[in-house]
């Protein structure tokens, strides 16, 4: 399966009311069309149990924002990441 066009980035939240963060990871992990895409995951939670776990995924965490100067700090978090992956995929051609 091919996603086009496809995400610079997944933007996951840890904590969903039917599966959690850790078996969706899994699941991005394991797919070839989403396994090499960039994740950041947001949570409300900071401890360092999580923190490690999303960095077992090579994902990256950022807490959840909770006014708009956050929001405004993930959001240049992701136009980042996106313009990173973009560098290593030019150069990987």
């Amino acid at each position: 399966m091919r996603i086009e066009p496809e995400p610079c980035a997944i933007v996951l939240d840890w904590y969903l009311p039917r599966v959690d963060g850790t078996a969706i990871l899994r699941e991005i992990n394991r797919a070839p069309a989403l396994s090499h895409i960039k994740v950041m995951v947001l949570s409300g939670s900071a401890s360092a149990a999580l923190r490690a776990e999303v960095a077992e995924f090579s994902a990256l965490y950022r807490e959840k924002p909770s006014n708009v100067d956050e929001y405004c700090e993930v959001c240049d978090a992701i136009i980042e990441l996106c313009n990173n992956s973009k560098v290593a995929t030019a150069s990987a051609l």
